[in-house]
Protein backbone atom coordinates (compact mmCIF):
# COMPACT_ATOMS: atom_id res chain seq x y z
CA UNK A 1 0.00 0.00 0.00
CA UNK A 2 1.43 3.30 -1.02
CA UNK A 3 2.06 5.65 2.20
CA UNK A 4 0.06 9.40 1.60
CA UNK A 5 1.49 11.97 0.67
CA UNK A 6 0.67 15.65 2.80
CA UNK A 7 0.28 18.68 1.31
CA UNK A 8 3.65 20.02 1.90
CA UNK A 9 5.54 17.12 0.10
CA UNK A 10 3.62 17.71 -2.61
CA UNK A 11 3.85 21.06 -3.27
CA UNK A 12 8.04 20.08 -2.33
CA UNK A 13 8.19 17.52 -5.45
CA UNK A 14 6.15 20.30 -7.62
CA UNK A 15 9.18 22.61 -6.58
CA UNK A 16 11.98 20.03 -6.91
CA UNK A 17 10.15 19.28 -10.44
CA UNK A 18 10.47 22.73 -11.80
CA UNK A 19 14.13 23.30 -10.37
CA UNK A 20 14.96 20.34 -11.98
CA UNK A 21 13.59 21.34 -15.08
CA UNK A 22 15.03 24.91 -14.98
CA UNK A 23 11.91 26.25 -15.47
CA UNK A 24 10.42 29.93 -14.71
CA UNK A 25 7.10 28.84 -14.46
CA UNK A 26 5.27 25.84 -12.62
CA UNK A 27 5.82 22.58 -14.72
CA UNK A 28 2.76 21.05 -16.71
CA UNK A 29 0.84 17.95 -15.43
CA UNK A 30 2.51 15.74 -17.87
CA UNK A 31 5.76 16.28 -16.85
CA UNK A 32 4.92 16.12 -13.17
CA UNK A 33 3.72 12.70 -13.81
CA UNK A 34 6.93 11.74 -15.58
CA UNK A 35 9.47 12.81 -13.13
CA UNK A 36 7.21 13.00 -10.04
CA UNK A 37 4.57 10.37 -9.89
CA UNK A 38 2.54 13.22 -9.02
CA UNK A 39 -1.25 12.48 -11.09
CA UNK A 40 -4.09 14.61 -10.81
CA UNK A 41 -5.67 12.77 -7.93
CA UNK A 42 -2.69 13.90 -5.72
CA UNK A 43 -2.37 17.58 -7.14
CA UNK A 44 -6.35 18.17 -6.71
CA UNK A 45 -5.54 17.68 -3.07
CA UNK A 46 -3.58 20.98 -2.61
CA UNK A 47 -5.88 23.03 -4.98
CA UNK A 48 -4.41 21.72 -8.50
CA UNK A 49 -1.62 23.70 -9.64
CA UNK A 50 -3.56 26.91 -9.49
CA UNK A 51 -3.53 26.73 -6.10
CA UNK A 52 0.24 26.04 -6.05
CA UNK A 53 0.49 29.33 -8.01
CA UNK A 54 -1.76 31.68 -5.62
CA UNK A 55 0.29 30.00 -2.71
CA UNK A 56 4.03 29.96 -3.83
CA UNK A 57 3.48 33.02 -6.16
CA UNK A 58 4.70 31.36 -9.34
CA UNK A 59 2.93 31.58 -12.70
CA UNK A 60 1.49 28.54 -14.14
CA UNK A 61 2.72 27.46 -17.58
CA UNK A 62 0.22 28.91 -20.80
CA UNK A 63 -1.45 25.41 -21.99
CA UNK A 64 -0.64 25.30 -25.39
CA UNK A 65 -3.97 24.12 -26.95
CA UNK A 66 -5.82 27.54 -25.40
CA UNK A 67 -3.16 29.67 -27.32
CA UNK A 68 -5.42 32.06 -28.93
CA UNK A 69 -4.82 33.13 -32.56
CA UNK A 70 -3.98 37.02 -32.82
CA UNK A 71 -6.16 38.49 -35.42
CA UNK A 72 -5.42 41.37 -37.50
CA UNK A 73 -7.84 44.58 -36.11
CA UNK A 74 -6.23 47.04 -38.95
CA UNK A 75 -9.67 48.14 -40.76
CA UNK A 76 -9.80 47.25 -44.37
CA UNK A 77 -11.09 50.33 -46.77
CA UNK A 78 -14.52 49.41 -48.52
CA UNK A 79 -14.60 50.17 -52.05
CA UNK A 80 -17.60 52.46 -52.84
CA UNK A 81 -20.54 50.59 -54.12
CA UNK A 82 -21.89 52.21 -57.36
CA UNK A 83 -25.02 50.79 -57.12
CA UNK A 84 -27.06 53.44 -56.28
CA UNK A 85 -25.87 55.59 -58.71
CA UNK A 86 -26.34 53.13 -61.42
CA UNK A 87 -29.97 52.93 -60.21
CA UNK A 88 -30.41 56.66 -59.95
CA UNK A 89 -29.49 56.84 -63.73
CA UNK A 90 -31.81 53.84 -64.84
CA UNK A 91 -34.79 55.53 -63.42
CA UNK A 92 -34.09 58.73 -65.15
CA UNK A 93 -34.21 56.78 -68.45
CA UNK A 94 -37.25 54.89 -67.03
CA UNK A 95 -35.40 51.61 -66.72
CA UNK A 96 -34.95 49.46 -63.81
CA UNK A 97 -31.51 48.49 -61.81
CA UNK A 98 -32.69 44.94 -63.28
CA UNK A 99 -32.42 46.14 -66.84
CA UNK A 100 -28.42 47.16 -66.90
CA UNK A 101 -27.75 43.88 -64.77
CA UNK A 102 -29.24 42.20 -67.84
CA UNK A 103 -27.60 44.45 -70.51
CA UNK A 104 -24.44 44.30 -68.61
CA UNK A 105 -24.40 40.46 -68.33
CA UNK A 106 -25.40 40.30 -71.88
CA UNK A 107 -22.14 42.50 -73.13
CA UNK A 108 -19.58 40.37 -71.12
CA UNK A 109 -21.07 37.25 -72.81
CA UNK A 110 -21.04 38.24 -76.10
CA UNK A 111 -17.48 38.74 -76.00
CA UNK A 112 -16.39 35.57 -74.16
CA UNK A 113 -16.17 32.92 -77.25
CA UNK A 114 -18.35 29.64 -76.96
Amino acid sequence: MATKLTQTEIIQRVLDCKDALGLNTLPLRQQLKEMTGLDSNLLSRVGGLKGISEMTGIPVAPNPRRAKVKVDDTPVPIRPSRAFDIEKEMRGRGLHYNDYQKADTLKRVEGMAW
